[in-house]
């Protein structure tokens, strides 16, 4: 890896991420952008392919509740103090308007990555 940049996908949602004199970037996959949304919006999260999109900063303000509440949660399962130094204190900034914009905005040389898979279709009450 050259730089953060080279991380990000297409069709992915950048935010930065800033709090306690801290600086971040929280990317988001295009899929998961539109099911959070649907599933704020309809209740419901439909299977079918969504088509790439311009990100907005709707979508990052719908997106915000949940990059906090993640960043909380991992925190609070992280038994290493320096993980927990590590992940904690990032809520939810702005939206980048683009890779360059992000990688700008990070310190190379300080930047840490750490990778999250989430299950936005979790219903508790049902079998499979």
């Amino acid at each position: 890896m050259d730089t953060v940049g080279d991380l990000v996908g297409e069709n992915t949602l950048l935010c930065l991420l800033e709090g306690d004199g801290k600086i971040g970037a929280a990317t988001i996959g295009g899929d998961v952008v539109g099911g959070l949304i649907q599933q704020q919006a309809m209740g419901t999260i439909s299977v079918k392919e969504t088509n790439a999109r311009f990100m907005t900063q709707t979508d990052a303000v719908m997106c915000a509740p949940l990059l906090d509440t993640l960043f909380e949660m991992v925190a609070g399962m992280l038994s290493i103090t320096q993980g927990i130094r590590n992940i904690s204190g990032y809520p939810f900034g702005e939206i980048f308007e683009d890779k360059r914009a992000l990688t700008i905005a990070l310190d190379q040389a300080e930047c840490f990555v750490a990778w999250f898979i989430l299950d936005l279709g979790l219903n508790p009450g049902k079998e499979d």
